[in-house]
């Protein structure tokens, strides 16, 4: 053998130690392990991290540290940049005077729901030195006066909701009051109507926007007037005015937001100044300027209503939550009624269709499209059994939802689909009977409702439940009351 070949690596001397070839899955393991190394001297340092910043699994940051609390004779509080942030009150009510500082650090903040559940407050006065309130910083169970410094320039939401009265200094750049009400400094934006104050109000003519939630939950609040000044009402602007019998819009209103005069219970009238571009009323009930889109139907008035005829469109929850209303007849023009347009109306037992509409129609006080193969909404107020008439094809979204005093149903064969939450909140539904095929459906059909499904022997599609209920097989006869 040429001295300069090498061996034969499949050879063996004769006292040389066996030498074996490295194992081809260790050699791949070993590439694996060491891979971040060799990565590392390739990129270097700060380009390896770079990349590695770019896989998905590396751990999130951490989280800020919590405020370390501090005790005061009368208040909870924490330090940050800047001053101290009051988190909690826990003196003995009355007229409170917020310190404008404590421990030599000036009082720069009161923190989200400092005042909750602090009962005995009469009045807070809030220093110079405080420039933001958080979320409900003031809220308590007393009307209080509140008095604002003129350093405060941020006001979180609620935060100075549950009062009786609002005072600004003066010399505050952002906020201003009128007649213990909160506005912005040009008084162009009614900001906050204190829960606590009672009786009329009319709004200042200064006034071009209502913010959102100005009025929330204002119960002392008897009846209101908009002047033309305004052409904007925030979104939930009056909602939860129990006490607010009749409002007057002004001619200068152009938008409305959702849910403005939800849960207004007591509210029978809203009247709108004829010479407003793009809203109406009729009887005391708001439209739009045409009278084709049916708005608001004030909560407190009760008994029937009947639907004028020129209305195309309901509002999605314009009947919502009316506790007095017990029948609806809907013109020949309606062409959409949505889902949620009757939800909550405990006394509503009868949704009636002129027979001149082209869209819709009822079958005893229940609607159903024209061809009557969709059942679309089952009133509320009914009580009882029902029985699905035969030729239903199919059962709406939200149909039965919240006919609490619905006891049982029978579907009819024809019916070939459920929607979505179709009896939802049927909390006395006991048995729901199946004369045919089981049929599709959509999501939560029975949620929050107790039934136990009855489906023929013999039928096809029945497994061990239905919609998340338990079957039990039957001969269906005709279903006696006491089944």
């Amino acid at each position: 053998m040429n001295a300069l070949q090498p061996d034969n690596p499949n050879r063996v001397r004769k006292g040389s130690p066996v030498r074996k070839s490295p194992c081809r899955v260790c050699v791949v393991l070993g590439g694996l392990l060491l891979w971040p190394v060799s990565l590392f001297l390739l990129l270097g340092a700060s380009e390896a991290q770079a990349w590695r910043s770019k896989d998905p699994y590396v751990a999130p940051p951490e989280p800020p540290p919590r405020p370390v609390y501090k005790v005061h004779p009368d208040y909870a509080h924490y330090v940050e940049e800047g001053g101290v942030i009051i988190a909690a009150y826990r003196g003995p009510g009355g007229d409170v005077m917020i310190p404008s500082e404590i421990e030599g650090k000036p009082v720069i903040g009161i923190g989200k729901s400092a005042f909750v559940w602090q009962e005995g407050i009469t009045g807070v006065s809030i220093p110079d030195s405080v420039t933001h309130l958080e979320e409900e910083a003031l809220a308590s169970p007393d009307p209080a006066t509140i008095s604002i410094g003129s350093g405060l320039i941020r006001i979180g939401d609620g935060a100075l909701r549950d009062s009786s009265a609002i005072k600004v200094d003066e010399a505050n750049p952002a906020f201003s009051s009128r007649d213990g009400v909160l506005f912005d400094k040009a008084q162009t934006t009614l900001i906050q109507f204190p829960r606590y104050k009672s009786g009329p109000y009319t709004i200042p003519d200064s006034v071009t926007a209502i913010g959102d939630h100005a009025f929330f939950n204002a119960s002392g609040l008897t009846s209101l007037v908009i002047p033309a000044s305004v052409t904007h009402v925030g979104e939930f602007a009056f909602a939860g005015c129990r006490s607010l019998t009749n409002v007057v819009i002004g001619s200068g209103v152009v938008s409305i937001g959702v849910s403005a005069f939800k849960e207004c219970t007591a509210l029978r009238s809203i009247v709108v100044d004829e010479g407003n571009p793009f809203f109406s009323s009729l009887g005391g009930v708001l439209f739009d300027k045409g009278q084709s889109m049916l708005i608001v139907y004030p909560e407190g008035r009760s008994g029937p209503y009947l639907i004028p005829d020129s209305v195309t469109h309901i509002d999605s929850y314009a009947f919502a939550n009316h506790k007095g209303l017990t029948s609806v007849k809907a013109g020949r023009k309606v062409a959409h009624i949505w889902p949620g347009t009757f939800a909550g109306c405990p006394g509503l037992t009868a949704i009636t269709v002129d027979e001149g509409n082209p869209t819709y129609s009822h079958i005893d006080g229940v609607l159903f499209n024209k061809a009557q193969t969709v059942l679309i909404l089952y009133p509320e107020g009914r009580s009882g059994p029902y029985i699905v008439p035969d030729g239903t094809i199919r059962i709406g979204d939200h149909a039965f939802e919240g006919s609490r005093r619905l006891t049982r149903v029978t579907i009819a064969p024809s019916v070939t689909h459920i929607g979505s939450a179709a009896f939802r909140h049927c909390v006395r539904l006991r048995r729901v009977y199946f004369l045919g095929n089981a049929p599709a459906h959509g999501y939560n059909v029975f949620d929050s409702s107790p039934p136990i499904i009855r489906y023929p022997v013999g039928a096809s599609g029945w497994d061990q439940n239905y919609a998340g209920r338990p079957i039990v097989g039957w001969d269906p006869e005709p279903v006696s009351s006491n089944d």
